[in-house]
């Protein structure tokens, strides 16, 4: 299931699950189809102490790993994603 985690570096050592009052995903799935995983979920977009997505452009990370531990990404990237439609503040 999608969670948060704290990355506090580049090595499996250093990516800590965040605790149970900071889990605050709402909505959250993970489905497995024709070997392609689909994770949603819905963010609160300002909490205390993490960065706040704004109505506008946002950075975010995507990565995937080659199995399902968590492990070194056999590929990852950023990019910048606009909120400025169809989002709710709340």
């Amino acid at each position: 299931m999608p969670q948060k985690y704290y990355l506090g570096g580049k090595s499996t050592s250093a990516v800590e699950l965040m605790p149970e009052d900071q889990q605050t995903l709402t909505d959250a799935s993970l489905e497995v189809t024709n070997g392609q995983t689909i994770m949603k979920f819905t963010k609160i977009m300002d909490e205390s102490g993490e960065i706040e997505l704004v109505i506008g452009d946002n950075n975010f990370l995507w990565a995937f790993g080659s199995s399902t531990a968590l492990d070194y990404h056999a590929q990852r990237e950023s990019y910048v994603q606009n909120l400025s439609t169809d989002v709710s503040t709340e």
